[in-house]
């Protein structure tokens, strides 16, 4: 990458002017210094061999209510300021004079003007002082620019037949002729590409409104280029970066005003850096993941990446808020994909990526034909998690989240955060933490677990996960819930998220184990850091139960962990094919064999809660 550079303007007036002008001074303006309306006009054609510099040129008729109508001329908006006398012109602070220029382009910046009349940008001022008696005339041009950004670098340049096919040249040229014909003198302007053989052209204030949703098209800025070398652009697209960076920022300015003014007064300790920091992978893309990618938004996420292997169905628009019915189209378009378009759509600001990924499953066995796209997919999955700070678990089978629960295990300090669906339940919680040293903090834990003693998603099971997929009927292969439940599970989720990032020790955050007072140690500048919660839409209740780690755990014991590690893609091949080598391995086996101990296991599905009443 480097530094973007312009070639600038040279000023050209032909003598013809000067006539026009002295006729103008002597009929018209007088005495008169209002700046009148001028028309510059710079060509496009001219040859690269030629070693001519981008000249902005004064014509004839450049005092003309009317743009130049040449095909190869495009036409610039400027004014002349007209001084009396010779000393007016060279008293005159240049500097001052710049300024005030600039300021203008600046104002047409920020209300938005420059989308629907983007050659504003390019516009440009000369003043001027003739004497005529003399014939002579002095003058001096400015073209306004603004500096650009160190941020703003230049990752390429190529020549156009490097990077398009010469059908797709041949397109472009035909879409501009039929373009030019109907908006003549066009600096800037969109291409939509669609195909080598759909091409069109599109008027530049088109390109706030295009549909980012098309599966092929892609659209490109077409800015009218004065300069013939290959090197760098002219100065009409200097302007244009500016405006579009400036137009971003601007936006990015107003989606974090809520968190400001949540900072002024309300938290004044709220860290916003670290959400906007913060990569946050959603693995599954349905219900769940589109209410927290919503919420992630909101929060100011920056970073957002969904993984799925569905596209989406004709049911899922109106359960799913990422998505439209022109997604179930053509076969409908990948869930994972499509939800990230939507996300930029929403605020283009974040960067979000849509990756398509099945994720290996313990009970779904491996076959020799199927081993290298398996293989392929575990790994994507753990260098996926290894790149992630926060992962969120929303998929709608118990068993494709032991590997990422697994994974995660692995690497210190990852958030972990599990939301699960019943038809009028949730869950959500937070995964305990391994390998983390928080002995530096000093925290009284009186009734609180530790944030590394915290237990899984699977701490609570006796068994290990298996394939719950097969032989289904269909109101067992949707997830059927009360609508309202996956909207409440997503929003604390999110919360839980926020809540462990803003906590000094993170997802090592100790949770409350006592429902007394509330205990300082398990806040965080939010609040209360729960490990579950657990909420019912029957009777409108929510409890935060917090459980310590299973240290014969299927996912996160330390048996499974140091399997994993030694054996990596093996276990989970040995696992596909029999989950239960997991009991075997952990010593779940032989635990449920001992009759005395399972009498007193309470069992407790995602989808089960507890009375709350006060009666109980």
């Amino acid at each position: 990458m480097g530094t973007l550079k312009f070639y600038p303007f040279h000023s050209t007036i032909q003598p013809v002017f000067w006539n026009s002008l002295a006729h103008k001074k002597l009929e018209e303006l007088k005495l008169s210094e209002t700046p009148l309306k001028v028309w510059g006009s710079f060509t496009n054609t001219d040859s690269p061999k030629s070693g001519l510099s981008p000249r902005l040129c004064l014509e004839w008729d450049g005092l003309e209510e009317n743009a130049p109508n040449s095909w190869t001329q495009f036409g610039v908006r400027g004014e002349v300021v007209l001084c009396n006398t010779i000393e007016s012109f060279k008293k005159i602070d240049k500097n001052a004079f710049m300024q005030r220029l600039g300021e203008q382009i600046w104002n047409k910046i920020v209300t938005g003007e420059f989308w629907t009349n983007p050659s504003l940008l390019s516009s440009f001022s000369v003043l001027m002082f003739g004497d005529l008696k003399k014939f002579q005339f002095y003058y001096w041009f400015a073209f306004p620019a603004f500096n650009i950004p160190s941020s703003i670098r230049l990752s390429s340049c190529s020549s156009v037949s490097e990077v398009l096919s010469a059908e797709l040249i041949r397109s472009i040229a035909t879409a501009s002729s039929q373009f030019n014909k109907d908006y003549p003198n066009t600096l800037y302007s969109v291409v939509r590409i669609e195909n080598e053989k759909k091409v069109s052209f599109l008027q530049f204030s088109e390109l706030q409104h295009l549909n980012k949703d098309s599966n092929s098209a892609r659209n490109f800025i077409c800015v009218a280029d004065p300069n013939s070398g290959d090197e760098n652009p002219g100065w009409p697209l200097r302007n244009l970066v500016i405006a579009l960076s400036a137009s971003n920022t601007r936006s990015i300015n107003y989606v974090d005003l809520n968190l400001k003014l949540m900072k002024w007064r309300l938290v004044p300790d709220l860290d916003l850096e670290i959400l906007k920091q913060t990569k946050f992978l959603l693995l599954g893309s349905g219900t769940l993941g589109c209410g927290v990618a919503r919420g992630l938004l909101g929060w100011g996420a920056r970073n957002i990446t969904f993984v799925d292997n569905a596209k989406v169905s004709y049911s899922n628009p109106v359960r799913q808020s990422l998505y439209e019915f022109s997604d179930c189209l053509d076969g409908g378009a990948s869930k994972a994909k499509a939800a990230a378009k939507k996300v930029e759509q929403i605020f283009p600001g974040v960067k979000a990526e849509g990756i398509d990924l099945t994720i290996p499953m313990p009970g779904h066995p491996i076959s020799d034909s199927t081993e290298a796209s398996v293989h392929a997919a575990h790994d994507t999955l753990h260098k996926l998690i290894s790149e992630h700070q926060v992962v969120f678990l929303l998929m709608d089978s118990r068993e494709s989240r032991w590997l990422p629960t697994v994974m995660a295990a692995c690497h210190p300090e990852k958030i972990v955060i599990n939301a699960a669906l019943g038809f009028d339940t949730y869950l959500v919680m937070r995964h305990g933490v391994r390998h983390i040293d928080t002995e530096a903090q000093t925290f009284d834990l009186k009734d609180c677990v530790p944030g590394t003693h915290l237990g899984c998603y699977f701490c609570n099971d006796i068994v290990a996960p298996g394939d719950s997929m097969s032989d289904r009927t269909l109101d067992m292969q949707c997830t059927v819930t009360r609508p309202g439940a996956s909207a409440t599970a997503a929003a604390l989720a999110v919360e839980l998220a926020v809540s462990c990032l803003e906590h000094p020790l993170g997802g090592a955050a100790p949770s409350q184990s006592s429902s007394q007072e509330q205990h300082q140690a398990a806040e965080s500048v939010l609040g209360l850091v729960p490990h579950t919660i657990r909420g019912s839409l029957h009777s409108f209740n929510q409890f935060l139960p917090t459980g310590s780690a299973f240290s014969q755990c299927t996912a996160c014991s330390p048996t499974v962990i140091k399997m994993y590690k030694d054996e990596g893609f093996e276990l989970v091949k040995k696992v596909g094919t029999c989950p239960k080598y997991l009991e075997d391995s952990t010593g779940l086996t032989e635990l449920l064999s001992n009759t005395d101990i399972m009498d007193s296991v309470i069992g407790l599905d995602d989808d089960d809660t507890f009375s709350m009443s006060s009666d109980s």
